[in-house]
C-alpha cells in the first residue's frame, strides 16, 4: 500500500493497528486514520496511535471518554493542508490532526455527542 492507496484500504490498515489495543468489553464506534496516525472511538475510549515515533515504536494514548472535559476543533481554512481536533483532560491537552475537513468534522462531532 503506497501514498496513493483508496480510503479504504487506508480505513482497513488503521483498524487492523488498532483492533489489539480495542478491549473485548469495548464496542468500536469508528476508526479515523490519516498518514501517520490512526484513531478509534468505542463506547468507553478514545484510542490513538501515532507511528511518528522513533521505529520501532508506536505512541499509543488512551482517554477514558468519561474523563474528557473539553472538546474542540481547529478547521483550516480552504486552502490549509491540516486541521486538529484538540481535547483536553484535568489540563492536559492531546490533538488530533487530520487532512480531510470531512473526517475531522465526523470525528468532532462523534466525540462531542460521546461526551455531553
Amino acid at each position: 500500500m503506497g501514498i496513493f492507496s483508496s480510503a479504504e484500504e487506508k480505513q482497513k490498515k488503521a483498524e487492523d493497528f488498532l483492533k489489539p489495543y480495542i478491549l473485548p468489553s469495548e464496542i468500536l464506534l469508528k476508526v479515523y486514520t490519516n498518514y501517520t496516525s490512526h484513531f478509534a472511538i468505542t463506547d468507553k475510549r478514545l484510542i490513538g496511535l501515532d507511528t511518528t515515533t522513533e521505529f520501532p515504536k508506536k505512541l499509543i494514548t488512551s482517554i477514558a471518554i468519561d474523563k474528557i472535559s473539553l472538546v474542540q476543533i481547529e478547521l483550516g481554512s480552504s486552502f490549509a493542508l491540516k486541521h486538529e481536533v484538540n481535547i483536553y483532560t484535568s489540563g492536559k491537552k492531546t490533538t488530533a490532526a487530520f487532512y480531510d475537513k470531512e473526517q475531522t468534522l465526523d470525528f468532532f462531532n462523534r466525540l462531542t455527542a460521546l461526551t455531553i
